[in-house]
């Protein structure tokens, strides 16, 4: 197999420098050296992922139909490297909750009020400290938020996401 693509004359994207360091040595034939500059480049990738994914530009709508195309390995890998990373989405109220142990459910609904048959996509967890907060959401009310992945679950074929360390956004 031969991988050919462009690289750009200057690139100061660590991405695309270690992934045409990779095909340059997989070229020659040095695919230990190609091997470790893909791992490389595989680190930069993730990098930017993370960031982008906290400054809000991956919405959900994109997240959820990446992780509705994937095997179940490849959702197990994924859900594990994301794991407590950072997001910043917005969706709607659908329930609110007080916990066993103390703090609250927040259920979030991540398509519009209007969809037909939607239920909860995302649950945050949030303190008890923030309970004159929580008392004034309403249901349906569109909610901005940024916090920290828990978890990544399949219920019934449905994502479903934990977000801890949650701050709301105006």
């Amino acid at each position: 197999m031969v991988l050919i693509f462009a690289q750009p004359a200057f690139s100061k994207d660590p991405f695309l420098e270690h992934l045409w360091k990779s095909n340059n040595a997989y070229q020659v034939g040095q695919y230990l050296e190609a091997k470790v500059a893909l791992m490389t480049a595989r680190s930069a990738l993730n990098f930017m992922l993370w960031k982008a994914l906290e400054r809000g530009d991956i919405t959900f709508e994109k997240f959820r139909s990446i992780f509705d195309e994937l095997t179940d390995v490849q959702f197990c890998e994924l859900r594990e490297e994301l794991k407590d990373k950072k997001v910043t989405w917005s969706g709607y109220l659908e329930d609110a909750k007080e916990k066993w142990f103390g703090g609250f459910e927040i259920q979030i609904d991540m398509d519009p009020p209007e969809a037909f048959l939607s239920v909860y996509d995302v649950s945050l967890t949030v303190s008890s400290d923030m309970k004159d907060f929580v008392s004034t959401l309403t249901k349906d009310k569109q909610v901005k938020f940024q916090g920290k992945i828990k978890s990544i679950q399949k219920v019934l074929g449905k994502l479903v996401i934990n977000i801890r360390d949650v701050t709301f956004l105006d």
